[in-house]
C-alpha cells in the first residue's frame, strides 16, 4: 500500500484568506460575490469561498503586457492587451507637433 500525496491547500477560503490569496480587496471580492462570479458558502457566520472559483476569476482577468512610453516618468507601464492596438497607433503617429505660442 502506498501513501497518496494530497493537496495541502484548503478547498475553501475565508474572505480574509481569499483577499490574501488573490490580491483583491475585500470590497472587490464582495462585488464579485454579488455578481455571481464566486462560489460562496456559509458555515454559521463564516463566509467561505471555493478556491476553484477564485482561481477561475483570476484566470478570467485580461492578460497584461509591459510597454515603454517615450517621455514617461517610469520606463515600464502595464497596459491590457486590448490597449496594445491603441498604443501601436499612438507610436505610429510620431511625436506631437510643437505648439506655437500666440
Amino acid at each position: 500500500m502506498t501513501i497518496q500525496e494530497t493537496d495541502a491547500r484548503p478547498a475553501m477560503l475565508t474572505v480574509a484568506g481569499a483577499t490574501a490569496y488573490s490580491g483583491f480587496s475585500r470590497s472587490r471580492l464582495y462585488v464579485e460575490m454579488a455578481a455571481g462570479k464566486l462560489d460562496v458558502r456559509r458555515a454559521g457566520r463564516r463566509t467561505l469561498i471555493t478556491r476553484e472559483s477564485v482561481d477561475a476569476l483570476l484566470a478570467a482577468l485580461p492578460r497584461a503586457v509591459a510597454t515603454n512610453r517615450p517621455g514617461a516618468r517610469h520606463s515600464t507601464r502595464i497596459a491590457t492587451a486590448d490597449a496594445q492596438a491603441w498604443l501601436e497607433s499612438w507610436r505610429a503617429r510620431g511625436p506631437a507637433p510643437k505648439q506655437v505660442p500666440r
